[in-house]
């Protein structure tokens, strides 16, 4: 495959699985990567493990239109819930040689659920990569990308992992039985050289 470079295999998630089961109020406590005007992630549910300090913007002492600005994230409550998942990202850290740990999210798309068509381009897509942890996908859940002339569609399975340049056009579209939940983790590496020369 072009826009998809497979990782990691044969990860035991059941862990994850058990501890997002334990406190389902994890989901959602945050809503504006739902919420914001034109989002295509209206569709999925969203648990923050790592992001961007929230309250200051909660609170309207900062503009949302800020929000992802270069910044050091913060642990939220789920960081804590799922030792599972710090196993595994520290894992896979060590697997890529990264210098650093920033976002960590979970999604959550429904049946008949989908992520829209678009393209990131913030600070943090530019800054770090971006690998996607398996947790739960059945046959029909797919992660597609169209770039550069070549389109190609991603139906993982639970316990791999794979890394995505997400400045490329790419949806979602989850048309199996399932909830789709996905693990996103972004590190700062070197080891696949996009940040080579930056300065």
């Amino acid at each position: 495959m072009r826009h998809f470079q497979q990782i990691a295999s044969g990860i035991d998630v059941s862990g994850v699985m058990a501890e997002l089961a334990d406190d389902p109020s994890l989901w959602n406590e945050h809503q504006i990567r739902r919420t914001a005007p034109g989002t295509p992630h209206r569709a999925s549910s969203d648990l923050w493990c790592r992001f961007n300090d929230v309250r200051p913007f909660e609170a309207g002492t900062r503009p949302w239109s800020e929000f992802n600005d270069q910044h050091i994230p913060i642990n939220y409550r789920a960081w804590s819930a799922l030792p599972s998942l710090r196993k595994i990202t520290f894992d896979l850290m060590r697997q890529v040689e990264a210098e650093g740990l920033y976002g960590v999210l979970i999604t959550k798309i429904p049946p008949g659920g989908r992520i829209e068509p678009h393209r990131d381009a913030s600070w943090h897509v530019s800054f770090t990569d971006k690998f996607y942890l398996s947790l739960q996908s059945a046959p029909g859940a797919v992660f597609c990308c169209d770039h550069d002339g070549a389109r190609e569609e991603l139906n993982p399975e639970p316990g791999q992992i794979w890394l995505f340049d997400n400045r490329r056009l790419h949806w979602v579209e989850n048309n199996s039985t399932e909830d789709r939940i996905t693990a996103i983790i972004c590190l700062r590496t070197e080891m696949f050289g996009r940040h080579l020369g930056e300065n």
